[in-house]
């Protein structure tokens, strides 16, 4: 079975407006809500076994913050930093999804909207827009991540900060 978390990042701060947008930080609430979901991870006992995360600043604090206590973020084999997770769009993320080493049963990706919106849409769970630091969890019973799309999977959970207030 496989496992994918997709977590959008948290709150961000617009309060510089001339700090580069793959550079801009979390603002107070985000720092708040990743805490929030961090607690709520510990408390389920959740232990990813991959994480995905996007090299923007606000994806990296909100993956530091929320895999805090779980996971070392300087395990590389288990935490990795791609890129393309920065501006995929929705179809993108599919394929990133599909092209996850099989070696990984859990993996947690951290991005960006509207690429996130739209594949949870797609793994199956309809919402107009994922909030920040909001979190799906879908599993699959393949054992190929080539074929979590299309098994489909089962949206198990989802956890948005409003709820743990």
């Amino acid at each position: 079975m496989k496992t994918l978390i997709i977590v959008r990042h948290a709150k961000s701060d617009w309060s510089h407006p001339f700090v580069k947008d793959i550079d801009r930080p979390l603002n107070a609430r985000g720092y708040m809500d990743a805490y929030r979901i961090n607690a709520w991870l510990k408390k389920q006992k959740i232990q990813p076994d991959g994480v995905c995360c996007s090299p923007a600043t606000r994806a990296y604090s909100t993956a530091s913050i929320i895999l805090r206590d779980i996971l070392s973020l300087q395990d590389h084999s288990r935490f990795m930093i791609f890129e393309e997770l920065y501006e995929l769009s929705s179809s993108n993320y599919i394929s990133f999804i599909k092209n996850i080493s099989d070696h990984y049963n859990c993996v947690l990706i951290f991005g960006h909207n509207s690429a996130i919106t739209h594949t949870v849409n797609m793994l199956g769970y309809s919402i107009d827009n994922v909030p920040t630091c909001g979190l799906f969890i879908f599993n699959s019973k393949t054992d190929k991540w080539k074929n979590f799309v299309d098994s489909p999977p089962e949206f198990e959970k989802k956890i948005f900060p409003s709820e743990l207030k």
